[in-house]
Parts: C-alpha cells; sequence; structure tokens
C-alpha cells in the first residue's frame, strides 16, 4: 500500500470531524416527561411570585413617587400668593424683614426638602423598573404555560425549551430591581422554589 493511500485510510477512519459527526447522528432529543414538566411547573410558580412582587413594588413606588413629588409643585403653587397676600395686608415694605419673607423662606424650604427627597431616591425610575421586570417574568410564565397546553408530540424539543426557559429566568434574576423589605419578607418561598428547580434538574 502507497503513502498516499494510507494517509487517506487513516483521515476517513480517525479524523475529530467524522467522530463528531457519528456522534451528532446518534445523539438523540430528550423527550418530554413528568420531570421536565414539573421543573416547568415551579418555574411558572417562581415567574408568577416574581411578576407579583415586581408589581406591587411598582404600585408602592409608584405611590411614593406622587407622595414626594406632588409637593415640589404644589408648594411653591400656595406659598407664592399666600406670601403677598400676607405682605400686602401687613403693608411691608421692601425696606425690611418682614413676615411674608418669613412665609416664603418657609415654603422654599419646604420644597427643597420634598425635591431632595424625591431626587434622591428616585421613585420614577424605580416603579418603572419594577413594572418594567413584572411583564418580563409574566412573559416566562405565559410562555411557559402556552407550550406546556399543547400535547407532548407537539411541543418544541425538550432540551431546547428548558435552555431557552433557563437563559431567560437567570437574565430576568440577574438584571432584577431590589425589592423593598416589606416583599423580601413575604418572599420567602422563593428559595423553595428555586431549590426544587435544582433538585429536578439534577434528578435522573
Amino acid at each position: 500500500m502507497s503513502t498516499e493511500e494510507t494517509v487517506i485510510h487513516m483521515t476517513k477512519e480517525s479524523s475529530p470531524s467524522s467522530k463528531l459527526s457519528d456522534d451528532f447522528k446518534t445523539a438523540r432529543e430528550e423527550p418530554w416527561g413528568t420531570r421536565i414538566e414539573k421543573y416547568l411547573r415551579e418555574a411558572v410558580k417562581l415567574c408568577d411570585e416574581k411578576e407579583n412582587q415586581h408589581e406591587e413594588a411598582g404600585y408602592h413606588f409608584k405611590n411614593r413617587k406622587s407622595r414626594w413629588g406632588l409637593p415640589t409643585i404644589i408648594v411653591p403653587a400656595l406659598f407664592a400668593p399666600i406670601t403677598l397676600m400676607v405682605g400686602w395686608g401687613r403693608g411691608d415694605t421692601c425696606s425690611n424683614i418682614t413676615t411674608a419673607d418669613y412665609v416664603s423662606a418657609f415654603g422654599f424650604m419646604i420644597t427643597a426638602f420634598f425635591t431632595g427627597v424625591y431626587e434622591f431616591y428616585n421613585y420614577g425610575v424605580k416603579y418603572q423598573k419594577h413594572f418594567n421586570h413584572a411583564y418580563i417574568f409574566g412573559s416566562i410564565s405565559s410562555k411557559i404555560n402556552a407550550e406546556m397546553i399543547r400535547g407532548r408530540k407537539f411541543r418544541l424539543p425538550a432540551d431546547v425549551f428548558m435552555v431557552e426557559i433557563n437563559m431567560e429566568i437567570d437574565n430576568a434574576m440577574r438584571n432584577e430591581p431590589i425589592l423593598p423589605k416589606f416583599l423580601l419578607k413575604k418572599g420567602k418561598g422563593e428559595k423553595t422554589k428555586v431549590q426544587e428547580m435544582n433538585r429536578l434538574m439534577t434528578q435522573n
């Protein structure tokens, strides 16, 4: 046998690409089963809880936005005419510090206080972020439910769908804004759901 024939023979039988293609041919998609469906049901529970938490947090910060934001508009609007009326009623002049000046200064102090709190805590941005994440978790939950309602043979491949859902949940949980403390106390069952999902994932 010539050297050229030997090289060709070795290439056909022992090349990594041929072994890889054989592996792909023999690989099979994981079928839908009870374990995967249990895992996805736990994922739906987790996403539903997260959706409710972020929605509640969104309304919480929206109320805070109104509570601290409205006085920055109302107080100056009220104190401006009040100051003028006080000064007009007492016959104040521009040459001395009058009662109207104290009223005006008090109004500015209140406005500065509410403006500082409002800008520091940035309630407007916070409530928008929580509403956005409530929508994200709700979309994942709806996506799983829409797939699960179909017959097993009509669904997407189980392993492909699992990877897609895991990536979406991981990304959503990694980027979610911090929940208020009173909601964190309510959501103690979240860790249990994640643990159950991990157990089903590693179960044979």
